[in-house]
């Protein structure tokens, strides 16, 4: 048995068949989701148990103030799309002209950053930020982000082979949904 630096062995399990590991991995599957049932309840056991919902959070979360986005359109648009991509990084060079105004045409500008949620669907996709400004106005979140959704558009686009059709912020004080113009 090999040594590491902490003197505790490197033990590494293997199961003896790949259908034993299958097996006892669906066994720790239903496991948990029976024990997500009896420690969180109803929704919150449910999201746990589609990975959704990190466990510590599950214990704090105020449902009430949840339940509006569970129940709109942009979670349905969740549910429905091919790929879900979540805190997805990304970084790419954009030519500087699109960017900032007056610059030369052959400058670059590097734009990196991580979107909250991009919805992946057959020929198009979606960005979503989600913001937890205390503002009530719907026109602040347009003017203070949308340069900002609209840059991820940008470098999404070149990325994932499938048009970005729709910029949407999911403002929490509000509880609704705000497009933002392309551009």
């Amino acid at each position: 048995m090999k040594q590491k630096k902490n003197g505790r062995p490197d033990t590494v399990w293997r199961p003896v068949t790949p259908g034993l590991d299958r097996h006892i991995r669906r066994r720790v599957r239903v496991f948990a989701g029976c024990l997500a049932v009896l420690c969180f309840g109803g929704l919150t056991a449910r999201l746990f148990w589609l990975q959704l919902l990190d466990p510590d959070l599950a214990g704090v979360l105020d449902l009430e103030a949840v339940r509006p986005f569970l129940q709109g359109p942009l979670w349905r648009r969740i549910r429905q799309a091919k790929q879900v991509l979540r805190e997805e990084p990304f970084i790419t060079s954009l030519p500087a002209s699109e960017i900032v105004p007056g610059a030369s045409g052959q400058a670059s500008v590097l734009v990196q950053g991580i979107a909250d949620l991009v919805l992946v669907f057959e020929d198009h996709a979606e960005i979503v930020d989600y913001k937890t400004d205390r503002s009530r106005d719907p026109e602040y979140y347009k003017k203070e982000y949308a340069g900002q959704l609209q840059l991820y558009r940008r470098a999404f686009a070149l990325r994932l082979g499938v048009p970005v059709n729709r910029l949407t912020i999911y403002a929490f004080s509000l509880q609704q949904e705000i497009d933002i113009p392309l551009q």
